[in-house]
Formats: structure tokens, sequence, C-alpha cells
């Protein structure tokens, strides 16, 4: 069959625009004034060059339909030509005012905006790439229409000429728009240089994703949050926290997961149809081992008559302090409530996890209605390659580089651990014996031994250690080392890259919190002051430096020449561990 001779040489789009009903195009104007962070320049540029293939007479058959397209060209308008990407009131008042005919559709829409999923953003994103991608075709269609009519009636003088000069090109233009506008959408998110469109693209998304609360998590020490860069820990980063077999790794995991449940609980989801949730990933203690953890870092010194599962008499008792710790009006430091922040903790065996695994729990936990802020892991050395390499080293250096891949992928930050040398720990030890106060204070990178590649991959580093000293008194102190080995992409203006906080009295699973506080516990030297605790045993007692010797090294505090330590004009106040130290 011969076809007919086109002379239309534009595009027919009906196909197109019948199928953007009223229902879809409120849909746009939701995207148009939803805050969801994955919303950005780039795709309501991709959203106006759609739209601008159409004119309002194209649905001037539907008063409601025609409002709601005059609704969709002029916000995308305001936010691209005008650059009101974010003054949304502004945008809402000028089509209240300007909106003539379409005055009372423009107020009824208004009134039922609501919150979309980053999903349904993704999804209406692909909608319009498709589309896009049948224009193309349908601009293309009779010129190609019209080559074919020549050919079939003979109405050409080389066949081959033809092919080569008219048919190919045109195939090929079409092949490479098809092309681009798929290489356009991942661009939205992806991709930025120097014109000044993508650089608008690309900073304000950065300003928006920095400065909305959920862009980090808060830990309860405030000098940890200033030595991960002032913040707490960003998403899109890799940390890796390291220290010698036996020196509180997992401790340190398990608090940053109940620190953000603690201190985050006005974190903002990139997506408001969600609700803020951690996981929790062990490849080392299992769900039973996690669980007396927990309980012994949410008893901290509140309740002294329960300090094991095991002093629980019966299991109605177990019932009520679950009712207890989980109810909206305990205390955060005591509290497990999960309704504005969960944690979902899982546990799986060596080597059986890769972050393709990790991806999948936090797609199953999303499925359920919650946006995940945060992913721990515990710990690096017992995760598998994603790649399966077989060396050791070259296995950590690319479970350090999937988790980072993995991190600014899904917008969150990931915290893990590694272990230091033998070499390290036997630096600890002759430290100890030595009588040294701050036994952890010579580790650094180059401690990582043959495994440089965690070093090198990730984005920060950090290394912590125990310190057990005795004070003027005898007194036995508990201390967490934290130092900064490593960080990247931070610019850094005074502060210190080593610090020392104190546990709780009595409490080896809970360090002493000063977040949101007016207290600051933690030190910078452990000071003359202080003998080593050779033993590296003793009863944990508080800090009794409290918020006002906070940044002073302990040599520093006034002492009678006994060594006891003076009261210098405190109130009764002053001193938080009145317990601690009898003044």
């Amino acid at each position: 069959m011969k076809l007919k001779s086109q002379s239309q040489e534009s595009a027919d789009l009906s196909l197109v625009y019948s199928q953007l009903n009223y229902a879809t195009l409120v849909k746009f104007i939701d995207i148009c004034f939803a805050e969801n962070l994955i919303i950005n320049r780039g795709l309501y540029k991709h959203f106006k060059d759609f739209f601008d293939n159409f004119k309002l007479k194209d649905f001037s058959s539907d008063i409601q339909r025609e409002a709601a397209a005059y609704m969709v060209k002029f916000i995308l308008k305001e936010k691209i030509e005008r650059n009101l990407l974010t003054a949304n009131d502004l945008i809402k008042t000028k089509l209240l005012s300007s909106g003539g005919r379409y005055s009372d559709v423009i107020q009824d829409i208004f009134k039922d905006l609501s919150p979309i999923s980053d999903d349904e953003i993704l999804a209406y994103s692909d909608y319009v790439s498709t589309q896009m991608k049948l224009i193309k075709v349908f601009s293309t269609i009779p010129k190609m229409q019209k080559m074919i009519f020549d050919i079939q009636n003979n109405d050409y003088m080389d066949v081959e000429s033809m092919i080569r000069d008219q048919f190919e090109p045109l195939v090929d233009k079409l092949n490479y728009e098809l092309k681009s506008i798929k290489n356009t959408q991942n661009t939205v998110y992806n991709d930025f240089d120097l014109r000044k469109e993508s650089l608008q693209n690309i900073f304000t998304t950065t300003w928006r994703m920095r400065s909305t609360p959920g862009a980090s998590i808060k830990t309860g020490i405030k000098e940890l949050n200033n030595l991960l860069g002032g913040e707490g820990y960003e998403s899109g980063r890799i940390y890796v926290h390291a220290a010698v077999a036996g020196k509180w790794k997992s401790g340190t995991l398990l608090n940053v997961a109940l620190w953000a449940r603690d201190y985050n609980q006005n974190i903002k989801c990139f997506d408001p149809t969600k609700k803020p949730c951690a996981l929790y990933l062990s490849i080392e203690n299992d769900n039973i081992e996690t669980s007396e953890r927990i309980l012994s870092n949410r008893l901290k010194e509140e309740i002294s008559s329960i300090n094991d599962i095991r002093d629980f008499k019966t299991e109605k008792e177990v019932l009520d302090f679950v009712d207890n710790i989980t109810d909206e009006n305990t205390v955060d430091s005591m509290s497990l409530n999960g309704d504005k922040f969960n944690i979902f903790f899982k546990y799986r065996q060596y080597m059986s996890v890769d972050f393709n695994d990790i991806e999948v729990m936090i797609d199953e936990i999303e499925s359920e209605g919650y946006e995940c802020k945060l992913v721990i892991v515990d710990y690096l050395n017992r995760m598998r390659s994603i790649t399966r390499e077989i060396e050791e080293i070259q296995r950590l250096g690319s479970v350090v580089t999937q988790g980072s891949e993995f991190a600014k992928r899904r917008k969150l930050p990931v915290v893990t651990a590694t272990q230091l040398t033998r070499g390290a720990m036997l630096k600890v030890e002759e430290a100890i014996r030595s009588g040294r106060k701050a036994s952890g204070s010579d580790l650094g990178g180059a401690d990582v031994g043959k495994c440089w590649a965690i070093y090198e991959n990730c984005d920060v580093f950090l290394i912590g250690n125990p310190e057990s000293v005795i004070d003027d008194r005898g007194n036995v102190k508990e201390y967490y080392m934290y130092k900064r080995s490593k960080l990247r992409g931070k610019k850094i203006t005074g502060g210190r890259d080593m610090f020392y906080v104190p546990f709780i009295k009595g409490n080896g699973m809970a360090l002493k919190e000063d977040y949101n506080t007016e207290n600051n516990f933690a030190l910078f030297s452990l000071g003359d002051s202080y003998e080593v605790n050779n033993a590296g045993k003793g009863k944990k007692l508080g800090n009794y430096l409290g918020r006002r010797n906070a940044n002073r090294e302990i040599s520093d505090i006034p002492s009678k020449s006994n060594g006891e330590i003076v009261k210098e004009n405190l109130s009764s106040n002053d001193n938080p561990f009145d317990e601690d130290l009898q003044i």
C-alpha cells in the first residue's frame, strides 16, 4: 500500500496532550509546589521544556483542564525565567491576582494541594521523558512519510544518495534526540557544568540539601559533632570509626544509632509523605546481644535496681518496662519510642551481605512509609564486596568505595567501623604499661596496616580508644577518646582534632551526653593530675568538671597541696555529679 503525500510539516501532538487530563495536570501543580528535596531547577526545566510544546488552546475544550494547564505553564515560567524556585507564596499570589476567568478553578486547586512522594515525582519525570520522545518521533513522521512516498512513487534521481543524504541523517538525528532526552533525565540529578543554568541548578540543590534539617545526623556529644565537621554525620558521606580489637567499636556504633533517635526528631524527610528512620545492621552481635546493649544504654544511671535483663523477676516486669520506655511521655534519655524517629535493627552472618543487600533492606523499610536517614554497619571488615574480590585488601577497599557510592545515591550518611592492627594494640598496651595517661593518642591512619584502602577511600576516618585514669583522690575515671585522622572536602577553622568524653557512672555502654544542654563535658587533655589506671579496671564514674571546666585541662583545675580539688566559687548546681566527688 502506498502512502499519501503529507504536506503537513509540523507534528500532530493531539495524542500527547490528550493524555494530560485535569487530574494529571493537578499532579504537576502538586509537584511544582512540593518541598521534596529531590526537586531542583533541572526538574522544573525538564517539565517546562515539555509544556512549551503546547498552547492553551490545545486544552480549550474543558475550562478546568485549560485553567490547570495555564497554572502549570505560569508556575514553571516563574520558577525558571524569574528564578522564583522557592517563592511559592509569591507565585500563588500572582496566580490568584492574574487568573481572570480561571480564578475559581485556581482557588479550588489551591484548596486541594497535597504532599507528593519522591516515587510519584520520579514517575512523572519518567512520564515527561517518554512523552518528549513521542513528540520527537511525531515531529519526524511528516518528513519520513514524504521520503517513503517519494520512494514508492519513484520520485527521486538516485535512491542511494537520497538514503545517504536525507534518510540516514534524519534517523541519526532522531536517535540522537531520543538519547538526549534520556541523558537529560539523568543529568537533572547527576551532572553539572559551568554554564549559568547548570550552576544555578547545582548550587540551589546543594543549598537546599545542606540547609534543610535532615541533611545531617547530630550526635549526643557537642565536640563529636564539631569533630565530624560541625554538623554531625552529613548525607552522602561514609564515616569509619577505627579502634583496636575489643575497644568499643560496637559501642560507638550503637550509640550513634540511639543518638540519631534522641537528637534528630525534628529531622525533615526529603519525601514529606514519609517518616524518618535509621538502619542498624550488625554482622557481629546478634539481636539478643544488641538488645542487651540497648538496655544497658537506656538504663543509664537513673534506675539503680536494674543493671541487666536478668534483674527483671518476671516476664510481666519486662513488658511493663517496655511500656514505660515506649511511652511518648518518657524522657528521651530513657525512651525507645520510635514514633518520630525509628531504628530498624538487623543481624546478618559474617560475609553474607554487601551494599546491594542493604539497598534491598532499605527499599523494604521505605515501602512501609519510612525514609532512611542513616545506615550503620557493625562492622566493615565483616562485609563482602559486590565485586567479590579474592584478596582481603582489595575487598575492604572496594567495600568502602561501594559504601561511598551508596551514601551519595541514597543521600544519607553511612557510619561503620574497622579494626586497627595488632601493632596498634601493642602501642596502646605499651603506653598503659609505661604510665601514659592518653594511651590512644598516638594512634593514626597508618595503623590500618595493610588495609590502607579503607583510609584512602572513606570520607572521614576517626580513631577511638577507652582511657582509664585515676584522679588525685584515687577515683577511677573512664573516658573515650575520639581522634579525627581524616576529613575529606571540609574546611575547618579552629577547633581540635582530639578530645575525651566521660562514660556515665557505672555504665560501660553510655557516654555523658551534652548536646542541647548548657554543658560541655569534653576534655582536650587528661592532664598531669591523673595517673593511668594500669589495671584498666575500676568503677566508671562521671565527670566532675562539668560545664564550667569543660574546655580546661585537668591539670588546670585548682587543687590544694594535699591534692584535694578546691571548690572554686561553685554553686550547688555547678557540680552535676555530687555523688562522684564530695567537696
